[in-house]
């Protein structure tokens, strides 16, 4: 989990690219990164791996976070993650 580079892209908002990374990896990572978030922020996960379309939301939701998934390109998503 060393090698993640979140990048601030707001004042409220971070972004972190996981396209890549095979599943059941970014599920992991979402444990990792949630608790460093201030309060307020939102963060926005970049993923390739269909699975976590499913996963990253389900897991987000039992730490009440709500999820957005939107598609940006063939086999690739955002999910938008916000209190």
């Amino acid at each position: 989990m060393d090698k993640l580079k979140p990048i601030r892209v707001g004042d409220k908002r971070v972004e972190l690219d996981l396209r890549g990374w095979m599943c059941p990896l970014p599920k992991y990572v979402l444990e990792f990164i949630l608790p460093q978030l201030d309060p307020d922020d939102e963060l926005d996960l970049l993923v390739d791996c269909p699975g976590a379309i499913t996963d990253i939301p389900d897991d987000a939701s039992k730490a009440n976070y709500e999820t957005e998934v939107t598609q940006i390109a063939n086999g690739e998503w955002r999910i938008a993650i916000h209190k």
